[in-house]
């Protein structure tokens, strides 16, 4: 069927959710398709989803006993769980169905070689030679079995054989020769990994082992890239010299390997200090990237007696492996060392390697020693074009060569932990990090993209019949508003990656997608219409949110641009829920962007302001009564962003009682008696609450004077913005917002104003504030109004916010004091 065959392609690009609602829309119309249920349960095996795993693999063994996939898929499971019993139960009815599958037959000999069935395992590898006489895993499988019976010559033979039947395999070389060094027969062993070498320039490993045993030095690459284990873990780790690190990592080093055709091993590295029970839990359990090159070398635990102890588990969790560590206790040493061989790019379909930043900080961990390294062979394709972007100073860099390849290392030695502050900035903003990339231009990143969009804004029949649905203005912006407006009710939103899209229709028929998916969806609808939208790709990270360097993570939002609409064009984002963008705050505004479709592309930047600040209003009456009780009808304004806080309202059940806890927050144990909401639907301009009740204590009673709030509700900034007296990083304003109060308090009557506060100006870092009381007539009115605009104050001005954060809690606690009017003729 069409539709399993997009399913197909999707899983085979790794787009997990295409995928699964490709399959699943094909078992819709042919519920009894094994090999979709099968599909399935590949796409769980490799997420990781156990539970999705078995169920889709027995259903489709219900659907059909002898359905090779779904036994293949339990065998895997099985032994990869430690289920060895089970899996080669299952590996057996497998080989039954596809007798000439040797990587199949190649498992089941190791897993009878697991439960010790010698003779079961020699006869698996003698099956795979009978239809494949050149496999390899046979070749090796026989050789290793034979060394493991003590069959020297055996052993020798089949390795002989393998590498004449197999004249360009390095991996039946390098097992020889390794076999041969370890049977005392030294200078054959070493030739004949020399011969793997040749064949394998990549293998360093083999390499330097070779030049060791052979007495030569090593070259200036593997000298640069060893380390002294037992050297740094036997220098004393002292708490007060850190005084903020739960743990302290005495190595973290990552080494990518690029190979020739942009795949790459990580060979990482780390030596952790335990240093009290928040790094015990911590690293009790270490987690690192799974899959079929996963190779873990080693996990232990070096006590600080001396023992050392092996990670008690390994096992394997939604694509990761969680390595359970034994004895970690303060003061152990815990070490960890694996790699991995990722044999695709980083991104399927373009031609260039780039890595993730590098982080050389982390929260709670200091670093005595972090390095990260690129090693590239010399005739590596894109070498002229590796850029490196080291952020923050004190990152030392090398470059080194020797035999044939280059090394670019970095290193910090002595990073403070970083200490988690509230409202501070992402980590990139300070901790010291590595970037790499080899791609030359924004260019090169966008026609990657373009063609990432090839076909996503095709529409079909389908959608075509949901448009005829809709009753569409014909005005140009009306029409563009509506259609963004029926995007973003029918499709529910989930965050995500900008990057690989999914197809128009897969996003309207499912109903929900990632921020992108809806942006797809809504440049296609309006295509189809005849209105002309694209996408605008903005990275709104780092201080500027310049491009430095270009990286295929770059981006990370997305708007809708529509170039026709306004006189500069018109941006929309499809992760708000108002077409009004020049009204909300965003932090794409004044940040470059790249406006592509499947068409083409031009670089350009979002527009750098945003019409006013977002904020709320209150609007309130409040007539006060003898007791200092009183009752109050007031509205209760959004706006930007605010305006989300419709949400909270539109479902009938819980209305009630997100309208009282949101009028709690300005009344305590107020009784609301009536409320209602403006442009509660249609998503338009400001949206508002109104409401009115009764209020039992807005002022106290002492004596016969009445005590009344300066403000309806407390801001209480220490509280919010104020953890402590310094600050080590920025505290980060993530948005600009306003507080806009105006209320109005009838005064009982035969009480008059004996006391109120003066007006009150403040002014802080990035933040103002203004109070005024005044009198008319029979009415108090208290206007109050605070603004704190979006950015970072600097620890060096952080003081002077405290202070005024604590400035206006104490103007808020002031009270206005009514007392009776003196009576007629009174002395």
């Amino acid at each position: 069927m069409a539709t399993e065959e997009l399913a197909v392609f999707a899983s085979y690009e790794g787009k997990r959710e295409e995928a699964v609602d490709y399959y699943r829309e094909t078992l819709v119309a042919e519920p009894s398709f094994v090999s979709s249920v099968c599909g399935l349960g590949d796409v769980a095996a490799r997420e990781g989803w156990e539970p999705e795993l078995l169920r889709q693999a027995e259903r489709a063994l219900e659907l059909n006993p002898r359905a090779h996939r779904a036994l293949l898929l339990l065998a895997e499971y099985y032994y990869e769980n430690d289920s060895t019993v089970a899996a080669v139960s299952y590996y057996e009815r497998y080989a039954e169905v596809q007798a000439d599958d040797a990587e199949a037959r190649a498992a089941l000999a190791e897993a009878y070689l697991f439960l010790g069935q010698t003779d079961l395992a020699e006869a698996q590898y003698r099956e795979i030679l009978a239809f494949d006489a050149y496999n390899e895993a046979a070749y090796l499988g026989l050789a290793d079995l034979a060394a493991r019976r003590g069959a020297v010559e055996a052993a020798r033979s089949w390795f002989a054989r393998g590498a004449e039947r197999l004249p360009r395999s390095a991996e039946i070389r390098r097992q020889w020769g390794y076999y041969l060094c370890g049977h005392d027969e030294r200078e054959e062993g070493l030739a004949v990994l020399r011969e793997a070498v040749a064949l394998d320039v990549s293998d360093y490993e083999t390499r330097y082992y070779v030049r060791r045993e052979s007495g030569l030095p090593p070259d200036a690459v593997a000298r640069a890239l060893e380390v002294d284990v037992d050297r740094l873990r036997a220098r004393p780790v002292e708490a007060a010299d850190y005084p903020h690190a739960d743990a302290v990592m005495l190595l973290d080093q990552s080494i990518v390997y690029v190979n020739n055709d942009f795949t790459f091993r990580e060979a990482n590295h780390n030596l952790i200090a335990i240093m009290n029970d928040a790094g015990r839990e911590r690293w009790g359990e270490i987690t690192v990237m799974s899959g079929g090159g996963t190779e873990i070398k080693d996990a232990r635990t070096h006590l600080s007696d001396g023992g050392v102890v092996d990670a008690v588990s390994i096992k394997s969790s939604s694509g990761y492996k969680v390595i359970s560590m034994e004895r970690v206790v303060p003061g152990a040493v815990l070490e960890v060392s694996y790699d991995l061989n990722l044999n695709r790019r980083m991104i399927f379909n373009l031609l260039q390697y780039y890595s993730q930043p590098f982080f050389m900080a982390e929260l709670g961990e200091a670093l005595r020693w972090t390095r990260f390294g690129v090693v590239v062979d010399d005739d590596f394709p894109a070498r002229d074009r590796l850029d490196f972007a080291l952020e923050n100073d004190g990152i030392k860099k090398r470059r080194v060569r020797g035999d044939g390849r280059t090394a670019y290392l970095f290193e910090r030695r002595e990073v403070e932990a970083l200490v988690e502050e509230t409202f501070m900035p992402s980590r990139d903003a300070f901790a010291p990090h590595v970037r790499l990339s080899t791609l030359p231009d924004a260019d090169t990143l966008a026609e990657w993209y373009r063609g990432e969009l090839f076909g996503k804004f095709r529409v079909d029949d389908y959608m075509r019949a949901r448009l005829a649905a809709l009753d569409l203005p014909e005005e140009e912006e009306a029409r563009a508003a509506a259609l963004y407006y029926y995007v973003v009710r029918e499709i529910e939103s989930s965050g995500g990656s900008v990057y690989y899209p999914s197809p128009a229709r897969l996003t309207l028929f499912r109903g929900r997608g990632r921020t992108v998916d809806r942006a797809v969806l809504l440049v296609a609808l309006c295509r189809e219409l005849g209105l002309e939208a694209k996408l605008a790709l903005v990275g709104t990270g780092g201080a500027k949110g310049e491009w430095e360097l270009i990286t295929p993570d770059l981006f990370d939002s997305v708007l809708v641009y529509f170039p026709t609409l306004g006189p500069g064009g018109t941006f929309a984002d499809p992760l708000l829920d108002t077409f009004a963008f020049g009204d909300v705050w965003t932090a794409a505004y004044g940040k470059p962007a790249l406006i592509v479709d499947d068409r083409g592309y031009e670089i350009g930047r979002i527009p750098a302001e945003p019409f006013e600040k977002d904020s709320i209003a209150l609007d309130l009456d409040l007539e006060l009564d003898y007791s200092g009780a009183g009752a109050f009808r007031g509205r209760r304004a959004y706006r930007g962003l605010r305006g989300a806080y419709r949400d909270n309202f539109r479902d009938p059940e819980n209305r009630d009682s997100n309208v009282e806890i949101t009028l709690s927050q300005i009344f305590a144990a107020a009784t609301i008696e009536d409320y209602g909401f403006e442009n509660l639907t249609d998503l338009e301009g400001e949206f508002a609450l109104l409401f009115e009740g009764r209020v039992p204590s807005f002022a106290r009673l002492r004596g016969d004077t009445l005590a009344v709030r300066v403000v309806p509700y407390e801001f209480t900034l220490a509280q919010v913005f104020i953890a402590s007296e310094k600050r080590q990083y920025p505290l980060r304003v993530e948005r600009p917002e306003a507080w806009m109060d105006e209320v109005r308090v009838k005064i009982p009557a035969g009480y008059r104003v004996d006391w109120k506060p003066r007006g009150v100006r403040l002014r802080g870092p990035n933040s103002e504030y203004t109070l005024d009381v005044e009198t008319d007539g029979d009415t108090l009115l208290l206007r109050r109004r605070l603004v704190i605009d979006q950015g970072d104050i600097s620890p060096r001005d952080y003081k002077k916010f405290v202070k005024f954060c604590r400035q206006v809690d104490r103007v808020e606690k002031e009270e206005i004091l009514l007392v009776p009017e003196p009576l007629e003729g009174a002395r």
